[in-house]
């Protein structure tokens, strides 16, 4: 297999997974995991999307990481799901992994901080209430050190209006700050 395409590195990632991992869907999801951390960075020019950017190149968004981590994932026979949606009000993306029988997230963009280092395993094996605590950490976080305008200030007052009645999407509560 040539591993300068992504079906060949695939291959090759997941041969060398199942020999150095343990037996358990856990422990090969993590050293799946721990390999794109590891060995890609986070693009913060936006030009790699897709699974060759962290498996080719050893840069993506996450949409890069999600995108490879579910290529790997599937080629060594654990259920997984591309998942986008948003994150701090802009576009993000994850993935919904089946270990051993249940569903968690897993974030490896989130878990390789920008410029490497301090790479970490806080969004590996998340459940759906720890995924929702971490989001609204997040948020608390943003919203303690991001000024918000003065309810006066005209960008508030357009925001106001653009956005008056809209309060919940989908039984999420909405917050609209400039």
């Amino acid at each position: 297999d040539d591993a300068e395409t992504v079906p060949g590195k695939v291959r090759q990632l997941a041969a060398e997974c199942l020999r150095n991992a343990g037996r358990s869907e856990y422990s090969r999801a993590l050293w799946l995991h721990d390999w794109l951390i590891y060995n890609a960075n986070y693009d913060t020019s936006y030009t790699y999307y897709y699974a060759n950017g962290v498996l080719l190149e050893g840069v993506g968004v996450c949409q890069s990481y999600a995108l490879a981590y579910d290529l790997l994932l599937h080629e060594i026979g654990i259920e997984s799901v591309y998942l986008s949606g948003t994150a701090n009000g802009v576009s993000h993306a994850w993935n919904l992994v089946r270990l051993d029988g249940s569903w968690y997230h897993v974030d490896c963009t989130w878990d390789d901080p920008i410029g490497g280092g301090y790479e970490k395993h806080s969004y590996f094996g998340l459940t759906d209430e720890q995924m929702a605590a971490y989001v609204k950490e997040s948020v608390d976080w943003m919203d303690t050190h991001n000024p918000v305008l003065p309810e006066n200030d005209p960008y508030t007052v357009r925001l106001r209006k653009l956005t008056a009645g809209i309060t919940e999407a989908d039984g999420i509560p909405l917050n609209f700050k400039v």
